[in-house]
């Protein structure tokens, strides 16, 4: 009788230390962009893997930065500019995974308006995005560096 009662005891003990154990949840990473040149770099990671991700396509990095802040976002492509403001902000709490601006800054024109050179730009009129950020301080420092 020992025997049987200590086996019993046994049993439960291994039932209920079994079906204690929680099941690991699995999350899926939580991916923002900026709609435009910053997000473009993943769409074949979009295409790829649809469903390995959870992807946020922003029209304002207004939308992004507070739940970057909150953690609601695990991943951001930001402009880097406001990569390194965050980073200070939440004193590294933010970090900096890489940098991805190459190839999406151009300057355009229509093909006949005499313009191959930044020289050409000299007394005429440009349009740019990105005020404030990347996209006006390359521009800036290209007009600097060639005397516009």
């Amino acid at each position: 009788m020992k025997k049987f009662l200590l086996g019993l005891t046994a049993l439960v003990m291994a039932l209920t230390l079994a079906l204690s154990v929680a099941v690991a949840e699995v999350s899926v990473p939580r991916v923002a962009a900026l709609k435009g040149p910053t997000a473009m770099g993943m769409v074949k990671m979009m295409s790829d893997a649809p469903d390995a991700y959870d992807f946020t396509i922003s029209a304002a990095i207004d939308e992004i930065t507070p739940k970057l802040v909150k953690g609601e976002v695990d991943i951001a492509a930001v402009p880097a500019n406001m990569a390194s403001v965050l980073y200070n902000n939440t004193e590294g709490a933010v970090k900096v995974l890489a940098i991805n601006t190459l190839g999406v800054l151009y300057i355009v024109e229509n093909g006949d308006s005499g313009v191959s050179s930044i020289a050409d730009l000299k007394g005429r009129t440009l349009y740019a995005s990105g005020k404030g950020a990347s996209p006006e301080c390359a521009l800036n420092y290209l007009i600097g560096q060639n005397g516009l």
